[in-house]
């Protein structure tokens, strides 16, 4: 009896420890702090008005440019301190814009007055589904090299 007791703890235990070590390595990745997009060219982003850019036209070639990506339904104290950050980095001379990712650029010029920011852009959900990596939204980054590095999750 005792014998099996043992075995029936060890096995309990092997048990425990592989489900520790799937869950480790397939549900923890943790977040990568920097990817390369290797196709920076085709990345497409749209003023209000509907005119398209390539993203890497945007990019200040010296310097790293600060993103923040987010969504029209993010927090709103969440887009309004990210959007507070971009300002400070803009007041010490840094290229900061702020990109929202929506399909359709006409349903979201109304919703961008309700914030104080000279200008937005506009990136498709496909878009940003094939070339970004977020885990949350909204994030603010930097792209320098074509190596998008992730500066900060926004939350409160």
């Amino acid at each position: 009896m005792k014998k099996d007791t043992v075995y029936n703890i060890i096995i309990g235990f092997f048990i425990i420890a592989i489900t520790i070590l799937v869950v480790v390595k397939f549900f923890l990745k943790g977040d990568k702090t920097s990817f390369v997009i290797e196709d920076l060219n085709d990345v497409e982003i749209s003023d209000f008005s509907g005119k398209k850019f390539n993203l890497i036209s945007l990019l200040n070639k010296n310097e790293e440019t600060y993103f923040l990506m987010l969504e029209v339904d993010n927090c709103g104290s969440c887009i309004s301190k990210g959007l507070s950050e971009l300002k400070s980095l803009q007041k010490v001379g840094k290229t900061c814009i702020p990109i929202v990712i929506h399909d359709r650029v006409n349903e979201i010029s109304g919703w961008a007055s309700n914030y104080d920011f000279s200008s937005f852009f506009c990136i498709s959900k496909k878009t940003y589904y094939e070339y970004f990596k977020f885990t949350y939204l909204p994030v603010i980054f930097s792209i320098k090299n074509k190596t998008v590095k992730i500066i900060r999750y926004i939350t409160f």
